[in-house]
């Protein structure tokens, strides 16, 4: 990824989290910040005036009715927003009341999934749901999910990261966070997370980097290597092609002792070049390349601009 396509990201990220509210650690949660809906039931109570006490569910136009008082509308509040709008209206009758809210039941229970899953929309549940069994009710993520960057947005004040590629493939559990009623959950697209595989593979060309992505499963990607290649010196090819860094990677050693390093992990943009024999200089790494890629940038840019989208980010100097 460019300097310019990391500093763009980074400031996208702080204008979300800005919108919606600092962002805080799964366990850090709780329901304080639940908004009360229409079906729920609540139990309001007022010390010592046991004739004001109430369970009620709350209408179709969002209310409830209390004695002295009559209909307050609660719909979309917290239990705090609710109990000082209650305390408010008591006070011309009670000297300093002290109310306390109660969430019953939960009646319109419901949350959305968002974005790449097979079926986004509303989530019907009854009792509890976490977030691993509302992804799969919404017919689980797409190939083209971006898993790292699922968030789950909770009101309007608090945003829940979530690396969901965890959750599912390294089955870490505690990150499978109890969902509450109204919570959104939004997985984006990796439309901007593809890689090059070029040289001498079976089908050069741009993929999607999806999840965690090593430098021999793209080569799988791309239909696995061909009878010419030099797998001892395989390059990384990464960041602006002016001066890029050269990571070499021996594909060989790895397939023979059948381990794979995490730092070969791939990142957006980057290059996967199969040599067919020695790796000489730089510039002859990028005269080897440059045809190629130059013929998949320009092919999916065009593509790009007849469906109004933005290229990938690189650009190749003629």
């Amino acid at each position: 990824m460019g300097k310019n396509q990391t500093v763009l990201l980074r400031l996208l990220t702080v204008f979300i989290l800005l919108l919606h509210g600092a962002t805080v650690r799964p366990e850090e949660t709780g329901s304080a910040s639940y908004r009360i809906n229409i079906e729920d039931t609540i139990a309001v109570s007022v010390w010592q005036h046991n004739d004001l006490n109430i369970t009620a569910v709350v209408g179709p136009d969002g209310t409830i009715s209390m004695p002295l008082v009559g209909e307050i509308a609660v719909n979309g509040l917290t239990k705090q927003e609710a109990r000082e709008k209650i305390t408010t209206k008591l006070k011309k009758y009670i000297k300093e009341p002290i109310v306390t809210i109660t969430i019953v039941e939960y009646g319109g229970r419901r949350v959305r999934v968002l974005g790449q899953v097979s079926n986004p929309g509303s989530i019907p549940f009854t009792g509890r749901i976490t977030l691993l069994e509302a992804v799969s009710r919404a017919g689980g993520p797409t190939v083209s999910a971006q898993l790292h960057h699922c968030a789950v947005f909770r009101g309007t004040e608090t945003v829940i990261e979530v690396d969901l590629y965890e959750l599912l493939y390294e089955k870490n559990m505690k990150l499978d966070i109890p969902l509450e009623p109204g919570d959104t959950v939004f997985i984006p697209d990796n439309i901007n997370s593809r890689v090059f595989v070029l040289g001498a593979v079976h089908n050069p060309g741009l993929y999607d980097l999806g999840g965690r992505l090593t430098v021999l499963e793209a080569i799988a990607k791309a239909g696995s290597y061909t009878e010419e290649a030099n797998l001892s010196q395989v390059c990384i090819i990464r960041g602006d092609l002016t001066k890029p860094e050269i990571i070499k990677v021996n594909i060989r050693n790895q397939i023979l002792k059948g381990t794979i390093p995490k730092q070969q992990n791939l990142q957006p943009n980057d290059i996967v070049y199969v040599p067919k024999g020695l790796i000489g200089k730089l510039n002859f790494v990028l005269e080897e390349i440059t045809p190629s890629l130059r013929t998949i940038v320009l092919g999916d840019s065009a593509i790009k601009a007849i469906q109004g989208k933005s290229g990938t980010g690189i650009t190749i100097s003629p």
